[in-house]
Protein backbone atom coordinates (compact mmCIF):
# COMPACT_ATOMS: atom_id res chain seq x y z
CA UNK A 1 0.00 0.00 0.00
CA UNK A 2 1.12 3.16 -0.92
CA UNK A 3 2.19 6.19 1.47
CA UNK A 4 -0.03 8.99 2.03
CA UNK A 5 0.61 12.26 0.69
CA UNK A 6 1.58 14.95 3.87
CA UNK A 7 -0.17 18.28 1.97
CA UNK A 8 -3.51 17.63 -0.34
CA UNK A 9 -5.19 20.49 -2.80
CA UNK A 10 -8.42 19.73 -1.55
CA UNK A 11 -10.35 21.83 -4.44
CA UNK A 12 -8.53 20.00 -6.82
CA UNK A 13 -9.02 16.78 -5.40
CA UNK A 14 -12.92 17.06 -4.90
CA UNK A 15 -12.73 18.33 -8.26
CA UNK A 16 -10.82 14.86 -9.65
CA UNK A 17 -13.23 13.47 -7.00
CA UNK A 18 -9.66 11.87 -5.80
CA UNK A 19 -9.69 8.13 -3.63
CA UNK A 20 -6.62 8.20 -1.16
CA UNK A 21 -5.90 4.71 0.10
CA UNK A 22 -2.98 4.23 1.45
CA UNK A 23 -0.99 4.33 4.93
CA UNK A 24 0.86 6.60 7.00
CA UNK A 25 3.75 5.68 10.07
CA UNK A 26 1.91 6.68 13.31
CA UNK A 27 5.43 7.24 14.93
CA UNK A 28 4.59 11.03 13.25
CA UNK A 29 1.75 12.03 15.56
CA UNK A 30 3.43 13.69 18.20
CA UNK A 31 -0.03 14.24 19.90
CA UNK A 32 -1.43 10.97 19.59
CA UNK A 33 2.38 9.53 21.14
CA UNK A 34 1.19 11.45 24.17
CA UNK A 35 -1.73 10.01 24.85
CA UNK A 36 -0.81 5.92 24.65
CA UNK A 37 1.14 3.70 26.60
CA UNK A 38 3.57 2.64 23.42
CA UNK A 39 2.63 3.80 19.17
CA UNK A 40 4.23 1.63 15.91
CA UNK A 41 2.91 0.57 13.21
CA UNK A 42 1.08 2.24 10.47
CA UNK A 43 -2.45 4.00 9.95
CA UNK A 44 -4.34 2.72 7.27
CA UNK A 45 -6.65 4.82 5.23
CA UNK A 46 -9.58 4.53 2.46
CA UNK A 47 -10.69 8.01 2.36
CA UNK A 48 -12.80 10.02 -0.83
CA UNK A 49 -11.91 13.84 -1.35
CA UNK A 50 -14.99 15.14 -3.47
CA UNK A 51 -17.67 17.71 -3.89
CA UNK A 52 -21.41 17.32 -3.42
CA UNK A 53 -24.57 19.08 -5.34
CA UNK A 54 -24.50 22.49 -3.35
CA UNK A 55 -20.25 22.38 -4.22
CA UNK A 56 -19.14 21.54 -0.60
CA UNK A 57 -15.97 19.91 -0.91
CA UNK A 58 -15.81 16.88 1.81
CA UNK A 59 -13.99 13.72 2.66
CA UNK A 60 -15.58 10.08 3.99
CA UNK A 61 -14.28 6.96 4.74
CA UNK A 62 -12.37 5.39 7.08
CA UNK A 63 -9.39 5.14 9.34
CA UNK A 64 -7.73 1.68 11.00
CA UNK A 65 -4.68 2.02 13.13
CA UNK A 66 -3.91 0.14 16.65
CA UNK A 67 -2.43 1.71 19.74
CA UNK A 68 -1.12 0.35 22.93
CA UNK A 69 -2.76 2.05 26.02
CA UNK A 70 -2.99 1.24 29.69
CA UNK A 71 -5.94 -0.64 31.15
CA UNK A 72 -7.15 1.42 33.80
CA UNK A 73 -8.73 -1.31 35.72
CA UNK A 74 -5.18 -3.68 36.35
CA UNK A 75 -2.61 -0.96 34.70
CA UNK A 76 -1.67 -3.26 32.48
CA UNK A 77 -0.70 -3.15 28.57
CA UNK A 78 -3.69 -3.19 26.15
CA UNK A 79 -4.27 -3.30 22.48
CA UNK A 80 -6.51 -1.11 21.30
CA UNK A 81 -7.91 -1.35 17.58
CA UNK A 82 -9.05 2.11 16.23
CA UNK A 83 -11.15 2.74 13.42
CA UNK A 84 -13.06 5.61 13.31
CA UNK A 85 -15.62 6.98 10.27
CA UNK A 86 -14.73 10.22 8.75
CA UNK A 87 -17.11 12.66 7.08
CA UNK A 88 -15.77 15.81 6.78
CA UNK A 89 -16.41 19.24 4.93
CA UNK A 90 -13.77 21.50 4.12
CA UNK A 91 -13.97 25.44 4.86
CA UNK A 92 -11.90 28.17 4.25
CA UNK A 93 -10.04 29.93 7.33
CA UNK A 94 -12.49 32.46 8.95
CA UNK A 95 -15.52 31.06 7.13
CA UNK A 96 -18.56 30.17 8.47
CA UNK A 97 -19.74 27.21 8.86
CA UNK A 98 -23.84 28.01 8.69
CA UNK A 99 -23.87 26.45 5.47
CA UNK A 100 -22.91 22.84 6.49
CA UNK A 101 -25.15 20.28 6.23
CA UNK A 102 -25.06 18.27 9.65
CA UNK A 103 -23.46 15.20 8.22
CA UNK A 104 -20.22 16.86 7.85
CA UNK A 105 -18.22 17.97 10.92
CA UNK A 106 -16.20 21.29 9.84
CA UNK A 107 -12.24 21.22 8.86
CA UNK A 108 -10.45 24.00 8.26
CA UNK A 109 -8.37 24.49 4.60
CA UNK A 110 -5.59 26.71 4.02
CA UNK A 111 -5.78 28.62 0.74
CA UNK A 112 -7.29 25.16 -0.79
CA UNK A 113 -4.78 23.41 1.07
CA UNK A 114 -4.82 20.82 4.24
CA UNK A 115 -2.17 19.21 6.10
CA UNK A 116 -3.46 15.74 6.32
CA UNK A 117 -1.07 14.24 9.11
CA UNK A 118 -3.02 16.73 11.56
CA UNK A 119 -6.66 16.15 10.23
CA UNK A 120 -5.47 12.21 11.23
CA UNK A 121 -4.36 12.33 13.97
CA UNK A 122 -7.45 14.73 15.41
CA UNK A 123 -9.46 12.09 14.05
CA UNK A 124 -7.39 9.19 16.18
CA UNK A 125 -7.71 10.90 19.01
CA UNK A 126 -11.05 11.25 19.10
CA UNK A 127 -11.20 7.49 18.46
CA UNK A 128 -9.18 6.76 21.85
CA UNK A 129 -11.46 5.16 24.52
CA UNK A 130 -12.05 7.41 27.87
CA UNK A 131 -11.66 4.97 29.94
CA UNK A 132 -9.44 2.23 28.23
CA UNK A 133 -9.99 -1.29 29.77
CA UNK A 134 -9.46 -5.00 28.96
CA UNK A 135 -13.31 -6.73 28.99
CA UNK A 136 -14.59 -8.26 32.08
CA UNK A 137 -11.46 -10.31 33.50
CA UNK A 138 -8.92 -8.91 34.18
CA UNK A 139 -8.05 -8.27 38.15
CA UNK A 140 -8.05 -4.30 39.71
CA UNK A 141 -4.85 -3.32 41.08
CA UNK A 142 -6.26 -2.51 43.74
CA UNK A 143 -8.11 -5.13 44.42
CA UNK A 144 -4.72 -7.44 44.36
CA UNK A 145 -2.71 -5.08 46.67
CA UNK A 146 -6.11 -5.85 49.08
CA UNK A 147 -5.74 -9.39 48.57
CA UNK A 148 -2.37 -9.61 49.29
CA UNK A 149 -2.22 -7.33 52.03
CA UNK A 150 -4.54 -9.38 54.20
CA UNK A 151 -4.20 -10.41 57.43
CA UNK A 152 -6.08 -12.31 60.61
CA UNK A 153 -7.59 -9.83 62.11
CA UNK A 154 -6.11 -9.16 65.63
CA UNK A 155 -9.60 -8.91 67.12
CA UNK A 156 -11.17 -11.90 65.84
CA UNK A 157 -10.75 -13.96 69.00
CA UNK A 158 -13.00 -11.25 70.46
CA UNK A 159 -16.10 -11.49 68.56
CA UNK A 160 -15.81 -15.29 69.97
CA UNK A 161 -15.54 -13.92 73.85
CA UNK A 162 -18.42 -11.92 73.04
CA UNK A 163 -20.52 -14.44 71.68
CA UNK A 164 -19.83 -16.38 74.77
CA UNK A 165 -21.70 -14.23 76.87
Amino acid sequence: MQQLPERVDIIRAAHEGRALIGTMPLGQFKRLKAQVRHLSGHLTAQLTIDQDPQGIQYMHGELSASVILTCQRCMEAQTVDLSPAVSMAFIEQGASTDHLPEQYEPAIMIHGKVFLPDLLEDELLLALPMIPMHPLGCVPVHQESLDADLEPNPFAALVSLRNNK
